[in-house]
């Protein structure tokens, strides 16, 4: 799935997830695959790996199965994280 602006998901999906704009997985929402998008936010579940040029934000009801990169990181507490992390400008700009 391709798109140029921000979407929330609010079911579930499977497969790669690409956009400049910002995703929001919704609370009880499930996406398997990748994401590579501008900024991130979970409220649901994610197994797969998420890469944001801007921020990734995980919520008290995230859980996410799957590496991360971005230039920025939230992380509430009670969020669920499984997986490698890498934070930084230099590390988004690769991706």
């Amino acid at each position: 799935m391709k798109f140029e602006k921000g979407v929330r998901l609010l079911g579930r999906i499977e497969g790669l997830v690409e956009s400049p704009g910002q995703l929001e997985i919704a609370e009880g929402a499930t996406l398997e695959g990748d994401v590579k998008a501008g900024n991130i936010r979970v409220d649901g579940s994610v197994k797969g790996n998420l890469r944001a040029t801007g921020k990734i934000h995980l919520s008290a009801s995230a859980k996410l199965e799957g590496d991360l990169t971005t230039a920025r990181l939230e992380v509430a507490e009670g969020a669920v994280f499984i997986g490698k992390c890498v934070v930084g400008s230099d590390a988004a700009a690769k991706g």
